[in-house]
């Protein structure tokens, strides 16, 4: 079965959400790299510009710039580590 990872899924992974634990079971049994897109990581990168403006605008919202560059951090870390491997587009 061919996976396709979304922005959602990596939100779940990256920072601890409502989903994350479903997330991380599915990544522990996982055994390949999940394929991911270099528009999907743009993508993602987006979304977590946009909750550190959203949260610097209005603390109730989003997440502060800190958390946003933990996540970063952290996806580097799994790139390079191949648990995510960067495809082409199809």
């Amino acid at each position: 079965m061919t996976v396709f990872t979304d922005t959602s899924f990596l939100c779940s992974l990256y920072r601890r959400q409502c989903f994350s634990p479903r997330a991380n079971a599915f990544m522990a049994r996982r055994g390949d790299p999940l394929p991911v897109t270099s528009l999907l990581l743009l993508e993602f990168r987006q979304s977590l510009r946009l909750h550190v403006r959203l949260h610097a605008k209005d603390k109730t919202k989003g997440f502060p710039k800190h958390e946003a560059n933990q996540v970063l951090k952290d996806l580097q870390s799994d790139l390079k580590a191949k648990v995510l491997e960067i495809v082409p587009v199809d």
